[in-house]
């Protein structure tokens, strides 16, 4: 018997169904929503992604989302460019713990779905880094989505240093006319 040279391809190597990365993609939106919504017991703490929600509501208000942000709602003054406050407009209508777990249920389900070609993709979420990122609500996954969706890239503004650095490597004319 003549041994084949070249294995057959292991199951997480496998391509997924469109439909399943889908539903993958939903079911980690949920549990990340979970572990974030779980873990806020105070509220008060105010993150990177907290000042964009607080920002925002000023702006849905008639005020200076940069005024808005300030010594008495974050030990920081707001960093982030308008279009990071306009990504977070659609969360700021809810509680702070809601929109959190929202905003991370979003975020990591387009990165799911943007990783799941094959399960191996997958991996990432299992990953201290991610899971940093996660219970911290920062832009992380959305920009690592961005980069892997062509559709999102224009995303990349919300945070422009890290989105310019993600562009160089991976340069998308969809992200330049949409920045």
């Amino acid at each position: 018997p003549v041994s084949d040279p070249v294995p057959a391809a292991h199951w997480w190597t496998a391509e997924l169904p469109r439909r399943t990365r889908v539903w993958l993609s939903l079911a980690l939106g949920c549990i990340a929503a979970v572990l974030v919504w779980a873990q806020d017991v105070d509220a008060k703490a105010v993150g990177d992604w907290d000042q964009c929600w607080i920002a925002g509501r000023a702006l849905l208000q008639g005020r200076s989302p940069y005024a808005a942000v300030n010594a008495e709602s974050s030990p920081w003054p707001l960093i982030y460019p308008l279009p990071a406050v306009l990504v977070s407009l659609p969360f700021t209508p809810f509680p702070l713990p809601f929109a959190r777990a929202a905003f991370t249920a979003v975020t990591s389900a387009l990165l799911a779905y943007g990783l799941s070609t094959r399960w191996l993709g997958l991996l990432p979420f299992a990953s201290g880094a991610y899971f940093w990122a996660l219970m911290g609500v920062q832009w992380v996954p959305l920009l690592v989505a961005a980069v892997l969706l062509p559709w999102l890239s224009a995303l990349l503004v919300v945070k422009p240093t890290t989105g310019l650095v993600l562009w160089a490597g991976w340069p998308s004319r969809i992200a330049v006319v949409g920045g």
